[in-house]
C-alpha cells in the first residue's frame, strides 16, 4: 500500500485470526486467575429477538441492543422492546449508533430511523429504495451525525441526509482517538475530516486492486489496521 507519512505492515489474509489467537494465549496465563460470570439474555427474559446484530450503550448506561425482532433496552433490570408496531421501518436492526443529544440511530436494511426517547423518524438518504441499505453509523466528536448506505457517505445536516464526497465509492468507515471520521475512497485514498475538510492521509490512486472492506484504530497503539482483499494491515505513524 502506497502512503504519504504512515508506515504499513502486511500480513497475509487470516492474520487477524491468529493475532487474535495470539493474544488469547499471551492472556491466558493472568486470566486463569480470574472468574468471570456470563449470563444468557434471551426471549425468555425480555430481549426482542436471540439473534443480536449490534449494541451499544447510551449516556444513562443503558444497553441498546439491536436484533433481527427489533430494539431492546436493557436498564440492567429490564428489557424494553421497540419493532416496526412502534414506528421502525422494519424489525431487523443493523446498526447502532448513539449521538451527542442523546438520540438513537438504527440502521436498517430500509434506511436510517432516529429515536429521541419518544417517537421514532426514519429517514431515506437516497430516492432508490434499493440504495437504503445502512452498512455503518457514526457520531463524530463534533456531533456530527455520518452514515454508510449503500457504499456512499451522508451527513446528517439536522434535517436531512446530504451525501459527500459523491463521485467517490466508499468502502469503510471508523472513528480515530480523537473522534475525527476517517473513510476509505475506492482506487483513490483514506481521507481525514477535519474542520469540515477533507484531507487525504493515504494515497490509494495509484493501487486500483486494493480494496479495504473495514478498519479500526488501536484502543493501546493507536495504529490503524485495515482489512481487505489482501489480508491485514497496520499503518502506524
Amino acid at each position: 500500500m502506497k502512503h504519504d507519512d504512515r508506515q504499513s505492515k502486511h500480513y497475509p489474509k487470516y492474520a487477524g485470526f491468529y493475532l487474535w489467537l495470539a493474544m488469547l494465549c499471551l492472556l491466558a496465563f493472568p486470566a486463569a486467575a480470574q472468574k468471570y460470570n456470563f449470563i444468557n439474555f434471551t426471549v425468555e427474559n425480555g430481549l426482542a429477538q436471540s439473534q443480536v446484530t449490534s449494541f451499544a450503550q447510551n449516556s444513562d448506561n443503558e444497553l441498546l441492543v439491536g436484533t433481527y425482532g427489533g430494539l431492546s433496552i436493557f436498564d440492567g433490570s429490564n428489557f424494553v422492546n421497540y419493532n416496526k408496531s412502534n414506528g421502525l421501518p422494519q424489525n431487523l436492526i443493523k446498526v447502532i449508533g448513539y449521538d451527542q443529544q442523546q438520540n438513537i440511530w438504527l440502521g436498517t436494511n430500509n434506511g436510517i430511523c432516529r429515536y429521541d426517547g419518544k417517537q421514532f423518524k426514519t429517514y431515506y438518504p437516497s430516492a432508490k429504495a434499493e440504495e437504503n441499505v445502512v452498512q455503518q453509523i457514526e457520531c463524530d466528536a463534533e456531533g456530527t451525525v455520518w452514515a454508510f448506505v449503500s457504499n456512499a457517505l451522508y451527513r446528517f445536516d439536522g434535517k436531512k441526509f446530504i451525501e459527500e464526497r459523491k463521485t467517490d465509492t466508499i468502502t469503510a468507515l471508523t472513528l480515530d482517538p480523537s473522534g475525527k471520521l476517517w473513510a476509505v475512497a475506492y482506487a483513490k485514498g483514506i481521507y481525514i475530516f477535519n474542520k469540515k475538510q477533507w484531507k487525504r492521509e493515504v494515497d490509494l490512486s495509484t493501487d486500483p486492486t486494493l480494496y479495504i472492506e473495514k478498519m479500526d484504530f488501536g484502543t493501546y497503539s493507536g495504529s490503524l489496521y485495515t482489512f481487505g482483499n489482501r489480508g491485514l494491515e497496520v499503518m502506524e505513524s
